[in-house]
C-alpha cells in the first residue's frame, strides 16, 4: 500500500493523472483486503486494467506528441522538410482529435503533462541523474529528446550572443541547469507559434471511448479511471 501511494505522488509530480488515480485506488483496495488471496487478485485485476488505460492514454498523446516533436525539430533546424513535417503532424492532429495544437496542448490531462514532462524534463538540458527514467504507466514521453535538443540549442545561442567570452562557460552552465521557460503557459505559446501557418481544418472525428464511455477532449478531467473499470471476474468455484 505504501508503495502505491509513493507511486501516486511521483505520478502527480510528472502530470500523469491516470497513474495517480490508479495507484491511489490500488492503495485503497489493498488496505481493504482481508487475505493474501484478495491482495493478489486486486493487484492482478488493477494491473490488467491499468495496462489498457496506459495504452489508451498513449494513443491519445501520439498525435499531440508528434506535433510537439515536429515543432521542436523545426526550431532546432528550420529546414523546409521539417516545416512540412509540422504541417503533416498538425493535419493528423486535426484529423484524429479534431483540434488545433493550441486546443490540444491546453486540454485537461494534456496540460498536466506539458507542465510535468515537456517543461520540467524537456526544457532543462541539465537534470539530476535518473530524472529521465520512465516510470510504469507514464505516457507522452516521445517528444522529450527533441524538446531537449531544441532547448539546449536555443539556450546556447542566447548565451553566446549575450555573454562576454570569459563568461560564456559559467553563464552557459547556469542557463542549462534551469528551465528555458518560466511556465508551461509560455512553453505552450512557444510550441503553438512554431506550428503557426500549418494548414489544418479541425474535423469531427469519432468520439474517444474508454471502458465503453465516450470521452471528449475538453472533458478529460472528468475521467475516473478506477470507477469506470469493468467489475473483476469472480474467482472460480472449487468443486466439492
Amino acid at each position: 500500500m505504501t508503495r502505491a501511494l509513493d507511486d501516486a505522488a511521483f505520478a502527480a509530480g510528472r502530470g500523469h493523472l491516470h497513474a495517480v488515480q490508479h495507484h491511489r485506488a490500488l492503495a485503497a483496495t489493498l488496505a481493504a483486503a482481508a487475505t493474501q488471496t484478495e491482495v493478489e487478485q486486486a493487484v492482478d485485476a488493477a494491473t490488467t486494467c491499468f495496462d489498457v488505460e496506459v495504452a489508451w492514454h498513449e494513443l491519445l498523446f501520439l498525435p499531440i506528441g508528434a506535433a510537439v516533436q515536429a515543432a521542436s525539430a523545426l526550431e532546432a533546424e528550420p529546414l523546409p522538410s521539417r516545416r512540412a513535417a509540422v504541417a503533416a503532424a498538425v493535419d493528423v492532429l486535426a484529423t484524429l482529435l479534431g483540434v488545433a495544437p493550441a486546443e490540444a496542448l491546453a486540454a485537461p490531462r494534456v496540460d498536466a503533462v506539458v507542465d510535468g514532462v515537456y517543461l520540467r524534463l524537456g526544457q532543462q538540458p541539465e537534470l539530476p541523474a535518473g530524472a529521465l527514467l520512465a516510470a510504469y504507466g507514464e505516457v507522452g514521453l516521445r517528444p522529450v529528446p527533441a524538446l531537449r535538443a531544441a532547448a539546449a540549442g536555443a539556450i546556447t545561442r542566447d548565451v553566446l550572443a549575450a555573454a562576454a567570452p570569459d563568461e560564456v562557460d559559467a553563464r552557459l552552465a547556469e542557463a542549462l541547469a534551469r528551465p528555458r521557460f518560466a511556465s508551461s503557459a509560455a512553453l505552450r505559446a512557444h510550441l503553438v507559434a512554431l506550428c503557426a501557418g500549418a494548414p489544418a481544418a479541425p474535423s469531427a472525428p469519432a468520439p474517444l471511448r474508454l471502458w465503453g464511455r465516450p470521452v471528449a477532449l475538453a472533458s478529460l478531467h472528468a475521467i475516473d479511471v478506477p470507477a469506470w473499470r469493468p467489475p473483476p471476474l469472480a474467482p472460480p468455484v472449487q468443486p466439492g
